[in-house]
């Protein structure tokens, strides 16, 4: 016996000699459920909420020993946090506090996760969609912010299925479900048509936002379905040249167009003008994805900050680039339109290996920039993070542009910057591969535990990584928008 006992950290064994917040409650504000018909272990979390806070938390485990200490550990983290901060909780989070589970005993932590967002799922359920008063509200513009993924989102997403691999998550761009004995995986994006582009340049970008999605599981895209619900005002030869320009891409990267639907109708408007999603299949043991992240795992970004940002603008605004820099320096600018796409980069980067052999997880940095994906994949993965800004790679006119149009590179819009978590045996090869391909890239950090937090490190000068929540780029868009036009 002593010697199974040995197998549990002293952390695992006081919460389960002393387990905290045994019990029933009264009245609670929500209650979860979770069990596991294997090993029959069977939890019941209550929640008390005052002002989108818990401020009380008790269970009732019937189960091993393992199940008990997670059940009170979780019980403990969750007081006197809000619900977007209880919904941050992963299983790893509750492992880490407990100074480690044996391997057998993991799944005890995944049900105390479970059983936590179950209790605050009846919680939400029960106030019927009112909104709470600790929750930002959305954004003016641009995609929503974690707290209204958590809070919105996240609680409600239909039937649940033992074939869910990878469910949604803020900071995972990609679904995964287990079909016969194959990984699937799932994208969905806008089709984004900016006619200003020209009818090529809008076409490839379009392709290239839901393959970069794609990509970052580590599973090659093979299938698209996509709607089209295009403007009044498109015509057919302009829908040849973007349809055309499409085909040639897909054909490229081997993705089959497998299903979709295409018409014109009232109040549709450019730039958002369908949806898609992209269909990657791969063996279970080739994807990958956050909760595979590990504290010690560096971190590598390719491109640096404001790729999107800076391709956009420079194609959109070329006059005022121009003016203002010369024009070989807005022809140059100009040229990172075609670097918007991070394909080449994820499926250079897996070649070098995945999962414990090197690459652990990918995600490309959208909207909020390097910033966001940063933090988005930290969280994802349950981990904090340490990077140091300086170590970032800058493309060339980027910082320029961006300091012109009045907006943080960092926090800007980025498709086409790829942040990889890669096993630290293995990142040097990472970035060499990634360079003998033209990527630019380095290593600017690494995971740590979440107990440390999201730090940036600046010239020696340490500060607290912040979600930007709101992108800058979409209102200095629109005021050069008025510019050009004024």
């Amino acid at each position: 016996m002593r010697d199974v006992w040995s197998l549990y950290s002293k952390k695992v064994m006081e919460h389960f000699r002393n387990p905290r917040n045994v019990g029933d409650m009264e009245n609670p504000d929500g209650v979860g459920h979770a069990g596991n018909p294997v090993c029959g272990d069977i939890m019941e979390l209550y929640i008390k909420v005052n002002n989108g806070t818990i401020t009380d938390a008790k269970f009732k485990t019937f189960g091993c020993g393992a199940a008990i200490a997670t059940s009170s550990m979780v019980t403990e983290m969750v007081k006197g946090k809000t619900i977007e901060e209880a919904l941050t909780i992963s299983n790893r989070m509750v492992v880490e506090a407990l100074d480690g589970l044996p391997p057998i005993k993991i799944h005890c932590s995944v049900l105390a996760e479970e059983a936590l967002k179950s209790a605050i799922e009846d919680y939400l359920a029960k106030k019927g969609g009112e909104r709470m008063t600790s929750v930002m509200d959305i954004p003016d513009i641009g995609k929503i912010s974690p707290d209204i993924f958590n809070e919105l989102i996240f609680p409600r997403l239909g039937a649940k299925s033992a074939q869910i691999l990878v469910a949604p998550q803020h900071g995972v761009d990609v679904g995964i479900a287990e079909i016969g004995d194959k990984a699937v995986s799932f994208t969905c994006d806008p089709v984004f048509i900016v006619p200003e582009y020209g009818w090529e340049k809008a076409a490839w970008f379009a392709i290239h936002i839901l393959a970069s999605d794609a990509v970052t599981c580590g599973l090659k895209p093979k299938f698209l379905s996509i709607d089209l619900n295009l403007p009044m005002e498109m015509t057919k030869q302009q829908l040849e040249v973007v349809w055309n320009t499409m085909h040639r891409e897909c054909e490229r990267l081997g993705i089959s167009v497998i299903c979709g639907h295409t018409g014109r109708y009232e109040n549709c408007h450019y730039p958002m003008v369908g949806g898609a999603t992209v269909i990657g299949i791969g063996n279970k043991d080739e994807y990958i994805t956050p909760k595979m992240v590990e504290a010690g795992d560096e971190i590598i970004i390719t491109k640096g900050p404001a790729i999107e940002a800076t391709g956009i603008l420079a194609t959109m605004f070329p006059h005022l680039i121009e003016k203002e820099f010369g024009r070989e320096f807005c022809h140059k600018a100009q040229q990172i339109f075609y670097k918007m796409t991070v394909v080449d980069d994820a499926m250079t980067a897996v070649t070098v290996g995945i999962r414990n052999n090197g690459v652990t997880a990918m995600h490309d940095a959208t909207e909020c920039g390097v910033w966001g994906g940063l933090y988005e994949l930290a969280q994802a993965a349950g981990l904090g993070i340490r990077v140091e800004k300086r170590q970032i790679v800058v493309e060339e006119c980027v910082e320029d542009i961006c300091h012109y149009f009045g907006i943080d590179p960092y926090a800007s819009i980025s498709e086409g910057t790829l942040i990889i978590a890669c096993k630290k045996h293995k990142s040097k090869a990472v970035v060499r591969t990634l360079q003998e391909r033209g990527i630019k890239c380095s290593v600017v950090g690494e995971f740590t535990h979440p107990e440390q937090g999201m730090v940036l490190l600046d010239g020696g000068k340490e500060s607290t990584l912040q979600h930007p929540r709101v992108d800058p780029f979409w209102k200095a868009f629109y005021q050069a928008l008025e510019r050009k036009t004024s």
